[in-house]
C-alpha cells in the first residue's frame, strides 16, 4: 500500500498533545502506526488529501472549507443525531462550544451541525449499527469500527476465587459516574446480605462541563455512591492489575438518550481480561451478549440483583462467564478486523 503513504493527510487529535488522549492511541494513530502512514497536525488553512476529524475538531470551520480540495473522514463516535435536536441541552451544546472557542462560528443547533458535518464527508466512521443507521440519510459511506484497546489488557484472569467481600469494578470518564445513580439502592440491598466493594478507575478529577470549566473530585462523587468505594487514577499501566484484582466488572448506565448509542468497546475491554460483566440493557450490549452466549444484561433492579448475586455466590459461572467472555472478544474483536476496516476506507475512497 504505498500509495496510502503518499497521500497528505492531516489528522485532528482528541488530546492536547499526540498520543495523550485513549480515544486517539485506540483509533486513528493505532491505524496509522500499524501502516505507516504519514500525518502530520491538521491546519485549519492546510491543503491535504484527506483529513480525519474526531470530537475534537472545529466543526463550523471545517464545515465552511468543505468544498476545498481536502476530502473529509469524519471520526464520529457519538450518538448526537439520535438525540432531540430542539431539546435545551442540544441548542446549549452547540452555544457553549462557541462561547467556550472549541468552534470558531455560531452554530447553536449541534444537532444541525453534525448533519451537515457528515454530510460533507467523503466518510463517515461510527461505533455502532444505531449511529449509522443515523447517519447514512446524509453520508452513505459508513463504517463502523470500534477502538484497538490492546494497550490496556496487559494480563488476564486466571483466579475466580473471591474472599469475604466481594469487589466489583467500573472504568471509564468521570462525567459518567452518575449512571451509578440509577443502581445505588440496588448495591445498598445487595450489600446488606453480600458485602461488596466498588472500585472505580478513572481521572481524579474532571471538568463538568466542556470539558473546560468547573473541576471537580471525582471521590467526592462516588463517595456519594456507595460507602464502600476505592477509586484509582486510570493509567494504562496500571488499569489490568487493579481490574484483575476484582472479581466482576459493572456498566450501569442512565437513560441519557446518548447512551442508547454507546458502543460496546467497555464491555470488549473488560471481557478480554476475563472479567464477568453485569451491565444495563443497551442495543450493543445486548447484541453482544448475546452472540457470546450470555445474558447478563439488566433490564430493571431484579435483574440488577440476581446477577450479582449469582455472581457472589456461584463460584462455577463465575469462571465460566469469565473464561467464556474473553474467548468470545478475542475471538471477535480481534485487532486485525479493526486494521482492515480502516484499510476498507482508504481503498474504497482514496486508492
Amino acid at each position: 500500500m504505498d500509495w496510502l503513504r503518499k497521500l497528505k493527510i492531516g489528522f485532528v487529535p482528541v488530546g492536547k498533545s499526540l498520543g495523550e488522549h485513549p480515544a486517539d492511541r485506540r483509533r486513528f494513530l493505532y491505524y496509522a502506526k500499524k501502516r505507516n502512514i504519514n500525518f502530520e497536525i491538521a491546519s485549519v488553512d492546510g491543503q491535504y488529501d484527506v483529513v480525519i476529524l474526531t470530537q475534537a475538531a472545529d466543526y463550523s470551520h471545517w464545515i465552511r472549507r468543505a468544498n476545498s480540495k481536502s476530502r473529509y473522514i469524519f471520526d464520529f463516535v457519538d450518538s448526537y443525531l439520535n438525540v432531540d435536536p430542539y431539546k435545551i441541552k442540544n441548542l446549549a451544546r452547540g452555544t457553549g462550544k462557541y462561547l467556550s472557542r472549541q468552534q470558531k462560528y455560531f452554530r447553536p443547533n449541534f444537532w444541525k451541525t453534525m448533519e451537515d458535518m457528515c454530510a460533507c464527508s467523503e466518510a463517515v466512521v461510527c461505533v455502532t449499527d444505531e449511529q449509522a443507521n443515523s447517519i447514512r440519510p446524509f453520508c452513505k459511506n459508513v463504517y463502523k469500527i470500534l477502538d484497538v484497546q490492546d494497550e490496556a489488557v496487559t494480563n488476564i484472569k486466571t483466579d475466580y476465587s473471591v474472599g469475604p467481600v466481594f469487589n466489583l469494578v467500573w472504568e471509564g470518564l468521570p462525567s459518567n459516574l452518575a449512571s451509578f445513580y440509577e443502581i445505588k439502592e440496588i448495591l445498598s440491598h445487595i450489600d446488606q446480605n453480600n458485602p461488596i466493594a466498588l472500585h472505580f478507575i478513572t481521572d481524579v478529577q474532571y471538568f463538568q462541563y466542556l470539558n473546560s470549566y468547573h473541576k471537580k473530585s471525582s471521590i467526592d462523587l462516588i463517595n456519594k455512591i456507595f460507602h464502600r468505594s476505592y477509586l484509582y487514577q486510570w493509567n494504562v499501566t496500571t488499569f489490568s492489575n487493579i481490574a484483575l484484582a476484582c472479581d466482576a466488572a459493572i456498566i450501569p448506565l442512565d437513560h441519557n438518550p446518548l447512551n442508547k448509542g454507546k458502543p460496546e468497546n467497555k464491555l470488549i475491554l473488560l471481557w478480554k481480561l476475563g472479567l464477568p460483566v453485569v451491565a444495563s440493557v443497551s442495543p450493543a450490549y445486548d447484541r453482544a451478549m448475546k452472540k457470546a452466549g450470555l445474558n447478563q444484561v439488566c433490564h430493571n433492579p431484579k435483574d440488577w440483583v440476581d446477577q450479582i448475586e449469582k455472581l457472589i455466590n456461584d463460584n462455577q459461572y463465575r469462571e465460566t462467564t469469565g473464561i467464556r467472555a474473553r474467548e468470545y472478544a478475542e475471538k471477535e474483536y480481534h485487532t486485525n478486523k479493526v486494521i482492515e476496516q480502516w484499510d476498507k476506507i482508504f481503498i474504497n475512497h482514496f486508492s
